[in-house]
């Protein structure tokens, strides 16, 4: 693990503390059709909507190429009970979890 300050830098530009990094593609691990997959990302937006918060869009991108590139949020100033509790509800083993001054650090939710 690492400390990123660029992304600590970022995060205080935008005034925000903490950060999750999540995906609603491919639940429990399991590779879904590109379209399903799209459906999860729009469910997971509007839960975001539905909950007032806010978010960066991004992909999570496996650094070894073995996994497809996820369209995901990085949801900003979100607790990690929350983080994990929305994870949790879309079938994620894990996310990444961001705090200001930290290194990132992967939430396993099972």
């Amino acid at each position: 693990e690492a400390h990123n300050r660029e992304l600590d830098s970022l995060l205080k530009t935008i005034g925000a503390q903490t950060a999750a990094f999540i995906t609603a593609h491919n639940p429990g691990s399991q590779v879904l059709d590109p379209d399903d997959n799209d459906r999860a990302h729009e469910a997971l937006i509007g839960e975001l909507r539905a909950r007032e918060l806010r978010w960066l869009d991004g992909d999570g991108v496996d650094p070894k190429g073995k996994w497809i590139p996820e369209t995901s949020a990085m949801v900003l100033d979100i607790d990690q009970l929350s983080a994990t509790a929305i994870a949790m509800q879309f079938g994620q083993n894990a996310y990444v979890w961001i705090h200001v001054g930290d290194p990132a650090r992967l939430v396993f939710t099972r």
